[in-house]
């Protein structure tokens, strides 16, 4: 019997690609969204609301901000 031919074929001159590094997941986006709703919704319902809505925007965008500058490593290193 024949071997099978393989799924994805290798070529002689073809290299072997580096491993890629994956991004580390982060809660950043959905904290930001989260500030962007409650910032939204405050302007309908209470500017108290909309202060804590904007303050949670802010902190959100200089944290993912800070993670993709860094890379998620500690930047005290």
């Amino acid at each position: 019997m024949p071997k099978p031919e393989p799924y994805y074929p290798h070529r002689e001159d073809w290299t072997p690609l580096p491993p890629e590094e994956s991004v580390r997941p982060t809660y950043w986006p959905a904290v930001l969204a989260a500030g962007i709703l409650m910032l939204l919704w405050g302007g309908i319902a209470s500017l108290l609301l909309a202060a804590v809505g904007l303050i949670v925007f802010i902190v959100a965008a200089g944290g993912w901000v800070r993670e993709i500058y860094y890379g998620g490593r500690n930047h005290i290193e």
